[in-house]
């Protein structure tokens, strides 16, 4: 890309190279993307006019016919105009005068054809300003290329030649002093004052040898396509090449000709503001572009003669309503005749109006009265068309509800006529559908046995279909296990070799840094040495961290097996009970040797009585001055109840039985026990019904309360001989060494005996109705007899609600 940098000139067959300036290197490089662009578009025409155009062949007689669209160059006048901005406006210059010759042209042409007598409309004639920027001699265009050919030709002398040569025409506005570098020229739209720096450079518009050495050295066969022409062309031939003003007026040219030999049809677009926002004018743009296309001229001709022009016949069809009894254009012969009588009539026979051979001209007020007094008849006429059709409306819905009536009375008729015979009928129906309610019931029995047949069929597709489908999801659950177990291996693995990369990275390091302090030879073997070492160590760390997974996993397989076993034994609270009422005795049920009692039972210890409670109050201590009380109110039960229990539970007492537990519990046997211990409350607290016993007794017990069973369950009298016999093995036995172990292990037999006696309740006490999951309880013994063990503590302190 030194190309873009420097330029190569060769003089006497030796190549000199000289640097660029910034300017000159901008320009460089512009050359060269408009080089591309102009190249590449040229390719694109050449492309798309092959696909589309298919040549005649020479036996062909068919005439063909085409359309052409031009899109003209938008007069352009900005803060610094160059030599785009000049060859934009020449050609906006001779479209301007092409299309007000043609406008002018056709206006004489109409007005000649018609025999219309008409005064000659004057015009703006731009022609001076054409034959000065390039078809008289010494043009500016000219004095452009002529200076662009010489090779000390530079930008000043150019100007000084157009100031020279054009200072006296008034088209052409010299700078004011020679320091300045602009000219200004009177175009149609106004005046444009032109940069002239640049101007011999892009006029020039060549490439460099460099530049097309570039192209032939590009790996881009693309590039070396469009290019193709530029590299087979010698230097001279470069340098004898056009300019690009003659090329822009050669090319010019060839449009104008074009234009004159065709049927031209001209559309002028307008835009309303410069922001592309809608609901936006802006006046000031708008009247600029009227200017600058040539509009405003083209106005002014057009109302200086007859803008609205009809043929006869669409004058008489269009205003044949201003005189009734005009008949259409087509079947009358003297149109002109007609035309003439109808504008005689409404316009008057002296006004500035004309009538040609095959048209009628007017003037926009004309046109204007004539539509006015158009629509007034038409408004008259169409009054009288709604008054008749309303009439023939109003006619047509009185003979519909005429016939509306008569059908009526018809229909009415034919009913009662229908309904005789429908009583008639009935007795048949009754009949006919005896029979076939027989036909039809064994129908439906051999029908159902079929549906049967096909439901037993079905239920065994889809169980059959469930078990495909829950073991395809364990193979996917263990496919997804086996790639997780591998991922992991794959990341130790790339861990450890990480860790190896860094050490050997650390290896190169120190070896570096010893050969700065010995041989290279003992600097590689201290470093090798030390790479062992730390190999050895990330060896060993790789061993500990395995054995430390392994003793992991060894650690929680125990835990879980642990936990497996735990679930499987039969739970038994006798240990709770020795924690939670070992306080009331050891040996036997004697008082004053009691033990202490557990956190939170402190109140259930037996206080002292009689003279030594006395003598105890008296040898008391005063008491202390009261402490402040604490704020418990963040101690609430409501509080708990709201943060804990489940549902729409609340602190609020309710009688009828839990749907779930107040509490969550993971197992379900204790999700049953806390229903259970509910439903047994409110049975004690008299908010629910006793049960009525299922099981018939010979005894006579089924009429007894369950809380007379209770009691005599738990009272004393049940157990007085066992009682009696165990304290007479605890007196023998209380002098022995062991004495604390025979007192655990008897009141252990006391306890056991007392919550393990084979209950009443659990003979007669039927399942608990409407209670989900019960008969999954009370299949299972042992969680049954444990529940029980809680239960018979609290129902012994159970009290009625209201007193006797």
């Amino acid at each position: 890309m030194v190309c873009l940098t420097t330029r190569t000139l060769i003089t006497r067959g030796e190549s000199v190279s000289t640097p660029l300036s910034v300017q000159q290197g901008l320009d460089v490089r512009d050359a060269f993307v408009k080089g591309i662009y102009g190249r590449l578009f040229v390719w694109i025409v050449d492309k798309i006019n092959g696909a589309i155009y298919r040549p005649p062949s020479c036996e062909s007689q068919m005439v063909r016919r085409s359309i052409g669209l031009l899109d003209i160059f938008g007069f352009e006048n900005f803060i610094i105009n160059s030599f785009e901005q000049l060859c934009i406006n020449f050609a906006n210059e001779n479209l301007q005068q092409f299309f007000v010759r043609h406008v002018f042209k056709l206006e004489q042409e109409e007005y000649n054809l018609e025999d219309i007598s008409w005064k000659h409309i004057e015009f703006t004639d731009n022609q001076d300003a054409l034959d000065m920027i390039a078809n008289k001699p010494m043009n500016i265009i000219s004095l452009i290329d002529e200076e662009s050919k010489f090779p000390k030709g530079t930008d000043a002398t150019m100007l000084y030649k157009l100031n020279s040569q054009h200072k006296l025409n008034t088209n052409y506005i010299p700078p004011k002093n020679s320091y300045q570098t602009q000219f200004g020229i009177q175009h149609f739209a106004g005046v444009v004052h032109y940069e002239s720096r640049g101007f011999l450079e892009k006029n020039r518009d060549s490439l460099h040898t460099d530049i097309i050495h570039l192209i032939h050295s590009s790996k881009n066969k693309f590039i070396k396509q469009i290019f193709q022409a530029d590299v087979a062309m010698g230097v001279e031939t470069r340098k004898r090449s056009p300019t690009l003003s003659s090329q822009f007026k050669r090319s010019l040219e060839m449009l104008m000709r074009t234009l004159s030999v065709c049927q031209l049809f001209f559309v002028h677009c307008i835009k309303p503001n410069e922001l592309k926002k809608p609901m936006l004018f802006d006046r000031e743009l708008c009247i600029r572009q009227l200017r600058y296309s040539g509009m405003m001229e083209t106005i002014r001709i057009r109302r200086a003669g007859y803008p609205i022009r009809y043929t006869f016949a669409e004058f008489v069809d269009r205003y044949r309503v201003l005189m009734p009894g005009v008949k259409p254009a087509h079947i009358q012969e003297d149109l002109r005749g007609t035309c003439q009588q109808i504008i005689q009539a409404r316009l008057g026979k002296y006004d500035d109006w004309q009538i040609g051979k095959t048209k009628i001209f007017l003037k926009d007020h004309h046109d204007m009265q004539l539509e006015l007094e158009r629509d007034k008849a038409i408004t008259d006429t169409v009054v009288l068309i709604q008054k008749a059709v309303r009439g023939f409306r109003e006619r047509r819905n009185f003979l519909r509800l005429k016939s509306a009536v008569t059908s009526i009375q018809t229909m009415w008729r034919g009913y009662l006529c229908r309904k005789r015979y429908q009583t008639m009928r009935t007795g048949f129906l009754c009949l006919q559908a005896v029979f076939r309610s027989r036909k039809y019931y064994k129908s439906y029995q051999l029908t159902r046995l079929r549906v049967t047949l096909i439901q037993a069929r079905c239920r065994g597709f889809l169980i059959r279909q469930t078990f495909w489908r829950h073991l395809r999801a364990v193979l996917t659950i263990q496919a997804y296990t086996r790639g997780m177990i591998a991922r992991r291996l794959c990341q130790r693995l790339r861990a450890e070799l990480q860790r190896r990369l860094e050490a050997e990275r650390q290896r190169l390091a120190e070896e570096e840094q010893l050969r700065n302090q010995m041989t290279a030879r003992r600097a590689k073997a201290e470093a090798e040495r030390k790479h062992q070492e730390r190999l050895v160590r990330l060896a060993r760390q790789q061993e500990e961290r395995e054995r430390e997974e392994k003793e992991e996993s060894r650690r929680k397989k125990e835990l879980l097996e642990q936990m497996e076993r735990e679930k499987e034994q039969p739970v038994d609270h006798s240990d709770m009970v020795d924690r939670m009422f070992g306080f009331l005795g050891n040996s036997g049920l004697l008082p004053h040797e009691d033990g202490q009692a557990p956190a939170g039972f402190e109140d259930l210890v037996s206080s002292p009585r009689g003279e030594e409670a006395e003598e105890d109050v008296l040898n008391e201590a005063p008491p202390l001055p009261e402490e402040e009380e604490e704020d418990l109110s963040e101690y609430k039960f409501s509080k708990f109840a709201a943060a804990y229990f489940q549902g729409v539970s609340t602190h609020t007492h309710i009688r009828r039985p839990l749907k779930q537990p107040l509490l969550f519990h993971e197992d379900e046997g204790d999700q049953l026990a806390a229903l259970a211990v509910w439903i047994t409350v409110l049975r004690f607290m008299v908010d629910l019904p006793e049960p009525k016993c299922q099981m018939v007794i010979n005894d006579g017990s089924e009429k007894i309360p369950v809380m007379t069973k209770i009691y005599e369950t738990l009272g004393k009298r049940t157990y007085k001989k066992e009682l009696q016999e165990l304290q007479v093995e605890e007196e023998e036995e209380e002098n022995s060494s062991t004495d604390s172990q025979k007192r655990n292990s008897v009141r252990h037999k006391l306890v056991s005996l007392t919550l393990k006696r084979k209950s009443k309740l659990t003979e007669e006490m039927p399942p608990f109705g409407g209670f989900p999951g019960m008969s999954n309880w009370e299949e299972t013994p042992g969680q049954t007899q444990n529940m029980l063990k809680g239960l018979h503590i609290p129902s012994g302190l159970g009290m009625p609600r209201n007193p006797p």
